[in-house]
């Protein structure tokens, strides 16, 4: 039977489940646990627990316009719908800013001229995995006095310079879903090193309210699911259901902001020590992809600093056309190896959103990522021999082969 690749997975074992929901059930302190796992591996002095990367967002957000009143927010132009829903849920003035195709970072140019006295925040995302230039961001930012979140997201594990992803700004907000670098069925962090916003974090997430039983037996019911589905052996079974909408990417600014439930943060505390194994699983098969399949006449790979850890969550891939980019998808839906568009359209695009428009009309290297850009699965699921057919499939495709 033919294995069917997730686009995305953070394996977890029956062990990590079980372990949680008894370390939950018996009164443990897992929260403070957690918290502590978090802020040694980190390296940070304030941790919180939230139940979405989304809710943690919309948190550090009503927290720092709390302190200075400030109401406008800059993020990039292409990224997660997720990002998008918290944005709009923060009820803030949200501006967007063009990305560089090469990089799939901030174009830097575009950005020096939204930050101003009036900006909040910006929000650098570590897009799969890949390091955000947030020591440049933050001299663009401190200049007109404002803060930098770090949408780390997708870079659990990565760093640069010896600083981890979610640590070079004021703060870093990391997810804890099934297809992040580290899996607690669910859940978001917020670290911060920054005391003044750490009391004023503390105060919002207090008032926040706890989770339901409907919500930890959601989560285990996510669990289990996963458990069951999610190893490419069964993994052809939901991907054959559409209704279950997997790999959707959904503008939803009703989703729910509370603390984050006890078995989540039990099954973190047990999951979150293979972090770093998991990570170095996903720059194996990175490597692996760059080597075989590097750059073409009909596709390259978006480049990134040599100081940058990455940590690959996605393998991106740009095509010069995007025919061929709907061409290849289809090629390796086919053979079940896990490809994935990514995000379809510029955030602007997303009706309901409604950001500031673009003062040129448009965002034009958003644009030209979301029609061309193709991602393709580096997870601990992923073994040489479906990288070697990824890289055959692309060659029998190509228009030079």
């Amino acid at each position: 039977m033919r294995r069917t690749l997730p686009p995305t997975a953070a394996p977890f074992t029956l062990k990590d489940l079980w372990g949680g929901v008894m370390d939950a059930h018996l009164g443990i302190n897992v929260e403070s646990r957690f918290a502590e796992v978090v802020r040694g591996y980190f390296g940070v002095r304030h941790v919180f627990l939230l139940c979405s990367g989304k809710a943690a967002l919309v948190t550090v957000l009503k927290a720092m316009n709390r302190i200075s009143g400030r109401r406008e927010v800059i993020a990039p132009a292409y990224s997660s719908f997720c990002l998008a829903s918290a944005l709009s849920r923060s009820g803030l003035k949200i501006k967007l800013c063009d990305v560089d195709p090469g990089t799939l970072d901030f174009d830097f140019d575009m950005l020096r001229g939204l930050v101003g006295p009036h900006t909040l925040a910006v929000v650098p995302v570590h897009l799969y995995g890949r390091i955000s230039r947030v020591d440049e961001t933050r001299k663009i930012a401190e200049r007109h006095g404002a803060w930098v979140i770090e949408d780390a997201a997708q870079a659990a594990g990565a760093s640069s310079g010896g600083i981890k992803a979610g640590c070079a700004g004021d703060v870093g907000i990391f997810s804890l879903g099934r297809g992040k670098n580290v899996c607690a069925l669910e859940g978001g962090v917020i670290v911060t090193n920054n005391g003044m916003l750490a009391e004023r974090i503390a105060a919002e997430t207090e008032e926040l309210p706890e989770a339901s039983p409907g919500d930890v037996l959601s989560s285990l019911t996510k669990g289990l699911g996963m458990l069951a589905f999610l190893n490419p052996d069964r993994y052809r079974i939901p991907a054959s259901l559409p209704f279950l909408g997997l790999g959707r990417n959904v503008f939803d600014p009703g989703f729910p902001v509370r603390r984050m439930p006890r078995i989540n943060a039990a099954i973190g505390t047990r999951t979150f020590r293979t972090l770093d194994q998991m990570n170095a699983l996903r720059r194996r098969n990175a490597e692996h992809l760059r080597s075989l399949i590097g750059q073409s006449g009909s596709w390259r790979v978006p480049t990134s600093p040599k100081e940058h850890d990455s940590v690959d969550l996605r393998f991106p891939l740009i095509f010069n056309v995007p025919e061929n980019r709907g061409r290849f998808l289809h090629v390796f839906q086919s053979k079940g190896l896990g490809a994935s568009i990514g995000y379809p359209s510029p955030l602007d695009a997303i009706p309901g959103f409604g950001p500031v428009p673009s003062a040129n009309g448009g965002y034009p290297g958003a644009a030209y990522v979301s029609q061309r850009l193709l991602t393709l699965p580096t997870h601990p699921f992923v073994h040489s021999e479906n990288i070697r057919s990824m890289h055959e499939a692309l060659m029998q495709g190509s228009p030079a082969a």
